[in-house]
């Protein structure tokens, strides 16, 4: 099939966006790409979300970036799916106009009402708002991914059946990266956008909970809401690294030179719900996994990854002070997590979407050997 990859995602931030262009390509099919990222931050979203008055700066910004997609849509030849990307619950509505006799793909792993549960944002007219932007969106798509079955849960009901889930998983590079070797002292990671989902705050509490002498170390990777507070709780200690987000291939090649991925300790709604990217490409570059409990994580890695309760900074700071008195059993988790994470590759990945396309173009699915067919992104 010819497939295009569509919206105002931002593919530098995200991961699902090149999971899915690659697992698309790896069964066979040729891939376009038609992006023109929104560049909205996580902190902008939340402070139009706060404030309403803000609306109109986000709507100019979609109807410019609107602009430019629809220009460009026409270098391109007519798809037989469109693909929309993360955080396209506007951007599928214009896919729909664009091409309306097209399967209709939307990736939604994150509904828009769920972000505001999950940060506290009140008021009932936004809630009930943000459901009917969900509705819609989902509506308009013949087909909805989404990352858990929790999430596909919380679809309207009638359009469960037009839901697939299909987990991040990890682009092609975290696989390729050559994993550190297991020397000593033990070197913790964690990266993300520090939404409470993440619990960042958990992570620098139980890391100002660990004796001094206690020789491990800690990179903070990213930027975000939380990012402030959770500095100014750990405070000065040479042992923990703050560091600004890095784009894909240097962030792969900094998980590699870490023996332990942390992923969620947030203690929200949201994240009983979610599997957390991180640990897809913490597994792929070679690294244990710790997380706090959730059933969907469970499902996903199993005893593999280590879990404590969520929210629990005390119980986090025993297992970071076990793991530096065992080293070896986290040179024997490594080994585990990069096996398992083969699992995680893009081909695999999406291999539920690709039998759901074939199924609705009636076609079989496509010997797994064939070469990946991508179609460079026509530049902005």
């Amino acid at each position: 099939m010819r497939i295009l990859l569509f919206g105002s995602y931002d593919n530098r931030q995200h991961e699902r966006a090149q999971v899915l262009l690659e697992g698309l390509a790896a069964h066979g099919h040729e891939m376009h790409e038609c992006n023109v990222p929104l560049r909205v931050s996580t902190e902008m979203r939340l402070r139009i979300l706060r404030r309403p008055v803000l609306v109109p700066l986000l709507v100019a910004r979609i109807v410019t970036c609107w602009g430019r997609l629809i220009t460009m849509s026409w270098r391109f030849p007519t798809p037989d799916a469109v693909v929309v990307g993360y955080l396209g619950q506007f951007d599928v509505l214009l896919a729909r106009l664009r091409w309306p006799r097209t399967t209709i793909v939307l990736d939604h792993p994150v509904p828009a009402v769920g972000v505001a549960q999950d940060h506290g944002i009140p008021g009932r007219w936004r809630h009930t708002l943000l459901r009917a932007i969900d509705r819609v969106a989902t509506s308009a798509a013949d087909i909805v991914l989404t990352d858990t079955e929790e999430h596909l849960a919380m679809l309207p009901h009638r359009r469960r059946g037009a839901g697939v889930v299909v987990t991040t998983g990890a682009s092609e590079v975290y696989h390729r990266v050559a994993p550190c070797t297991d020397e000593e002292p033990l070197r913790f990671m964690f990266c993300g956008s520090y939404i409470p989902l993440h619990g960042a705050t958990v992570i620098a509490r139980a890391f100002s909970l660990l004796d001094r002498r206690i020789d491990v170390r800690l990179s903070m990777i990213g930027r975000g809401p939380e990012r402030a507070l959770a500095e100014a709780i750990v405070g000065p200690d040479q042992r923990v690294r703050w560091v600004d987000w890095l784009p894909r291939e240097a962030l792969a090649a900094e998980m590699a030179q870490h023996h332990v991925c942390l992923g969620i300790f947030g203690d929200t709604d949201k994240a009983a719900r979610v599997v957390p990217t991180k640990l897809h490409l913490g597994a792929a570059a070679g690294c244990a996994l710790v997380t706090g409990e959730s059933p969907p994580q469970a499902r996903v890695f199993g005893s593999t990854a280590f879990t404590v309760p969520r929210g629990d900074a005390r119980a986090l700071a025993y297992l970071i002070r076990d793991f530096a008195a065992h080293p070896g059993d986290v040179a024997v988790a490594r080994r585990r997590t990069r096996e398992q994470a083969k699992a995680f590759t893009p081909f695999f990945t999406v291999a539920a979407l690709d039998d759901r396309l074939n199924a609705l173009r009636g076609m079989t699915a496509p010997d797994p050997e064939l070469s990946p067919r991508v179609t460079t992104r026509v530049p902005e």
